[in-house]
């Protein structure tokens, strides 16, 4: 399964203060206060761990369709590569969720697997939106979401919609027909981003 979440770096400087007090401590272990005070760029730490923890976190709600408003329980390890991609795994009682973020200087985009290795029939893409409208910015990421998966399996877009259940959670319908896939969609601010795995 898979699940994703992306940051507006810009956006969330101005709409959440997470320097006031008592914040870190309600959203971060002190594991995760560590990698955050030790940082070049502490704002950049801190919503690199939450993209991880709530990537993570729509895997739970998909696997087990129960919400749970507890972020210290996800946990996050952080490690980074040559080319400064950062990889990690976000642990929740015992089970396991690995990460892979991109960040750049206007976003975080982080996408969660249930599962190692990476999944081969997967796709995703991070978008800048057009318009700050909550419709059209739904219409546009569908519209991009669709397009990719027609260009990969040679269907026609509109035989491709989606439909979400109680908890939010999004299904893949071909014509009508469910299909065997885990997706999970983002936006924040100016950015979107969806992320897809075909079982």
């Amino acid at each position: 399964m898979v699940g994703n979440d992306i940051v507006d770096l810009a956006a969330a400087e101005k709409e959440s203060n997470w320097r006031r007090s008592g914040f870190l401590e309600k959203i971060f272990t002190a594991k995760e206060q560590t990698y955050i005070s030790n940082f070049h760029d502490q704002h950049v730490m801190v919503w690199l761990l939450w993209s991880m923890k709530e990537s993570a976190y729509k895997i739970f709600v998909q696997k087990n369709f129960i919400r749970l408003l507890a972020p210290l329980k996800f946990q996050c390890s952080v490690s980074t590569d040559a080319e400064g991609n950062f990889s990690g795994e976000v642990v929740l009682d015992k089970k396991s969720y690995s990460t892979f973020s991109k960040i750049s200087s206007n976003t975080i985009s982080t996408t969660a697997f249930s599962h190692k290795p990476f999944p081969k029939n997967f796709i995703t893409q991070d978008l800048v939106f057009s318009k700050r409208e909550y419709l059209f910015r739904k219409n546009e990421i569908l519209s991009n979401f669709f397009s990719e998966i027609s260009e990969t399996f040679n269907i026609p877009p509109g035989d491709l919609s989606i439909k979400k259940d109680d908890f939010n959670i999004p299904y893949l319908l071909f014509k009508g027909e469910y299909v065997k896939s885990s997706i999970s969609f983002s936006h924040h601010g100016r950015f979107g981003a969806y992320a897809a795995e075909f079982l």
